[in-house]
């Protein structure tokens, strides 16, 4: 029985001993609250999120993050201040490739919703720094559109493309397979499909030209960053001009 006890008191000295080492060593501390720690890693969002991220990390294009995360809005600000569209043949079953002019011209004038609004320049990723309304804004690697008009100028009127001009992008479009769905048709020289999406990234931080005086830092990290209020500002007048541009009508 003496036995025993000493065997059972060593056995919980060990634990104790092994207990004081986690605890001191922090391992019982809580982590750090994320907006990432409900995510579901099968969903659709957090697919979408992952393919987001991979087309920003492999694109040629020239990208908005800069040296300095204290410049005002040469990073993209992140998922919860992307807008993404997904466009398809009103006959969702038809499975013609939806690159036409007419087709890009329309994908043109929704994205203009926002790229056109009268406060879209104080809150744009930058091309050479933030200057409130004088600001140019950059061309974004997740907008699709980048790839087919090759001037702001162009972009901004949404210009008729001429077919030379519609296969140059779909040409520059093969293996970005962030735009494209399984059904369609992008590991060849072109780009076919009877859909395809774009996203609109807003800039960050967001500097004094945009919030009247305060300038931040870092990029929004979640929805208790100061500056959430004023995107969600931003993104309310952008709803109105939605509502307005697709004549949705609100049921009662």
């Amino acid at each position: 029985a003496l036995e025993y006890r000493k065997m059972c008191f060593i056995v919980w000295l060990v634990v104790f001993a092994m207990t004081g080492i986690v605890v001191a060593g922090g391992y019982f501390d809580f982590s750090t609250y994320t907006v990432y720690d409900w995510t579901i890693a099968q969903a659709e969002s957090s697919e979408r999120q992952d393919a987001y991220d991979d087309a920003v990390a492999i694109s040629d294009f020239k990208t908005s993050g800069g040296s300095s995360a204290s410049v005002p809005r040469t990073e993209t600000a992140g998922f919860f201040t992307t807008v993404n569209y997904i466009f398809e043949w009103k006959d969702s079953d038809r499975d013609d490739d939806i690159f036409t002019a007419e087709n890009i011209q329309s994908m043109c004038s929704a994205v203009n919703v926002i790229t056109q609004n009268k406060d879209w320049k104080l809150y744009c990723p930058t091309q050479n720094g933030a200057n409130g309304t004088n600001t140019i804004c950059d061309l974004q690697s997740t907008d699709i559109l980048s790839y087919f008009y090759g001037s702001l100028s162009d972009r901004e009127s949404c210009v008729l493309l001429n077919q030379t001009q519609i296969d140059t992008g779909r040409d520059a479009l093969a293996n970005v397979t962030f735009f494209f769905d399984q059904t369609s048709e992008v590991l060849g020289t072109s780009a076919a499909s009877p859909r395809t999406r774009t996203s609109i990234g807003m800039g960050g931080p967001l500097g004094a030209d945009t919030t009247g005086g305060e300038s931040f830092t870092l990029v929004l990290e979640d929805d208790t960053d100061p500056q959430w209020e004023y995107y969600l500002g931003f993104a309310e007048d952008l709803e109105k001009e939605f509502i307005e541009f697709f004549d949705i009508n609100n049921v009662p």
